[in-house]
């Protein structure tokens, strides 16, 4: 059985590559919008350069929301790696969010 400070760290792993694996599926989703001609769309999905802006438009509402589908994809994956590792629920973070939910 793993110590409770290699959990912790398994758990760290785990959101690394949680992150990692989101920002290669939202890459690959802003790639496919700006090949089918909606570049305005991926800009405002990209970090880098949407931050802070909005796109109110149908187009830039469904890609927004398949982008928090794309999300919630990768937190279950994490999760039901993390359910596989054995760690128990009260050390797995909860959100990619930027902050961690305490388990009660």
């Amino acid at each position: 059985m793993e110590s409770p400070g290699s959990a912790s760290r398994s758990g760290m792993i785990e959101m690394d590559k949680a992150e990692r694996d989101f920002q290669f599926l939202r890459d690959c989703f802003c790639e496919v919008l700006t090949e089918l001609g909606e570049g305005e769309v991926a800009r405002v999905l990209s970090p880098a350069e949407g931050a802070g802006t909005s796109l109110s438009t149908q187009a830039g509402a469904q890609a927004q929301s398949i982008a928090f589908q794309l999300l919630n994809m990768v937190e279950e994956n994490t999760a039901a790696a993390m359910r596989s590792m054995g760690m128990p629920a009260r050390q797995r973070p909860m959100s990619m969010g930027g902050q961690e939910k305490a388990m009660p």
